[in-house]
């Protein structure tokens, strides 16, 4: 049975406040991909994984029509509350896939729904650069693998990401496995964030959690399109 993460209100709050869009690069990246596949008037596009929304967002300008799904109904909830444009939606999709042609899809046909970014946090120190990159190239070899012919895959340096030292705090208890933590081991997982803050304040020679720091992120980008249905064999 599988796990299921992000299910919880307390957790979809934090998710949603510390939570942050895709940055510009990448941006940029995803619509020339979709520019080159398809071309101009965007109907609907698709969000599988929505969470809160946040990506789903910076869609609104492109499309005539977003719709984000997601497994957990709190983050659903999130992004309802926190979306309230006429052009967009949330539902909840108990299971990670869509009909082959699904009748709420009208667009289903062309080239290309939605590309694949995955945000990538790699710790310098937990590993080296080119083992990262080996291990990020294992999990999204998957998905490089369509009908439509050969994925490209990016990786990209992002630019940096304001934050707060707190900002930082509340970003780490974003994460799904902090989260189980918590669950596990209340107190250890308090102890473990103050530490943690105490650490960075100490390192930066600094003493208010407002301190402003930034982060920068690698995002690895797997761009692939669905091939036209006469090349799809039966």
């Amino acid at each position: 049975m599988s796990t299921q993460l992000f299910q919880g209100q307390e957790h979809a709050t934090i998710y949603q406040k510390h939570r942050f869009p895709p940055s510009q690069e990448l941006l940029d990246i995803i619509f020339s991909y979709l520019e080159e596949k398809k071309g101009k008037p965007y109907d609907l596009v698709v969000d599988v994984g929505c969470g809160s929304g946040q990506s789903t967002q910076v869609l609104v300008p492109h499309f005539a029509r977003v719709l984000g799904t997601d497994i957990s109904e709190a983050q659903v909830q999130q992004a309802r509350q926190a979306h309230s444009s006429s052009k967009v939606s949330f539902c909840l999709v108990l299971q990670l896939q869509l009909p082959p042609k699904p009748q709420a899809c009208p667009e289903a046909h062309h080239p290309l729904l939605r590309p694949l970014p995955f945000p990538s946090y790699c710790s310098p120190w937990a590993a080296r650069e080119a083992q990262a990159h080996r291990l990020l190239e294992e999990a999204t070899n998957p998905f490089c693998d369509t009908s439509g012919g050969p994925a490209s895959r990016i990786i990209l340096q992002g630019s940096e990401v304001p934050f707060t030292v707190a900002g930082l705090m509340g970003f780490l208890q974003s994460f799904s496995m902090f989260q189980t933590f918590k669950k596990a081991q209340p107190e250890a997982a308090a102890a473990l964030l103050h530490q943690t803050q105490a650490r960075f304040l100490e390192t930066m020679k600094a003493s208010s959690p407002e301190t402003p720091l930034a982060l920068s992120l690698e995002y690895v980008c797997v761009l692939a399109c669905k091939a036209p249905e006469e090349n799809v064999s039966k």
